[in-house]
């Protein structure tokens, strides 16, 4: 997905001032950095997941719907990109929290992190699409919650390993996140009730959506929407 790249890029970009924060003991840099890279990350993937979650069906209806494939495949498609949607958050973490251990030279545990989600993720995908019977559904849901699953652990081990490394300064912008990004979910939701179900109104719905989750964020003071604004002016 386009925020899944997102994600990765935003990674990618910081990734070489960690580092080099790293190597010459500059802590409190690096700190800030990981931070605002933790920032970023969750300021894009917590409104996306909340719209994938909303608009599930009538994305894929517009993305999809052609040719061979029916309402009704857009219909299993979009239940399936929810399920997705859940663990969208969780999903853009996992690509920020292994590069944390590559700074330091381990690159040991995030390969057995993973290995043990992939374990984690078989055992779970037969329970819930075979003897729980949610079939291609339970495929996605295993995934969502693997990926919750292996980024706790990659917090948990990540103590210790980078001196004064914290994120609970990133807790208080996580939360005007959710706050704004519930707040668009009501309006994308009304949206998505009372507009008639055509690909140009559900892309209507997708821009207002994003308009109301920036204006709110500008006014709770993210402080990611004011980077954005200090960089522009």
């Amino acid at each position: 997905m386009v925020v899944g790249i997102f994600a990765a890029s935003v990674s990618a970009a910081y990734y070489p001032y960690i580092i080099e924060d790293f190597h010459n003991s500059a802590y409190q840099d690096l700190n800030r950095r990981v931070q605002m890279a933790f920032n970023v990350i969750q300021a894009i993937m917590i409104p996306a997941a909340v719209g994938l979650i909303i608009l599930g069906f009538p994305l894929a209806k517009l993305l999809f719907q052609r040719g061979n494939f029916s309402l009704r495949d857009a219909q299993v498609t979009g239940t399936l990109i929810r399920a997705y949607g859940v663990g969208l958050f969780t999903a853009g973490l996992s690509m920020l929290y292994p590069r944390l251990y590559y700074t330091t030279g381990d690159t040991s545990t995030p390969m057995k992190i993973a290995s043990a989600g992939v374990i984690f993720n078989i055992v779970l995908n037969y329970i819930l699409a075979f003897p729980l019977g949610l079939g291609a559904l339970g495929l996605a849901l295993s995934t969502s919650i693997t990926i919750c699953l292996n980024v706790i652990l990659y917090h948990v081990f990540i103590r210790g390993k980078i001196p004064h490394l914290t994120l609970r300064p990133c807790l208080q912008p996580m939360i005007k996140s959710f706050i704004a990004a519930t707040i668009m979910g009501i309006v994308t939701y009304s949206l998505y009730r009372f507009l008639p179900m055509r690909d140009m109104y559900t892309l209507l719905n997708v821009f207002i959506s994003a308009a109301v989750y920036g204006l709110l964020m500008i006014v709770m003071r993210h402080p990611v929407a004011g980077e954005l604004i200090r960089r522009e002016i």
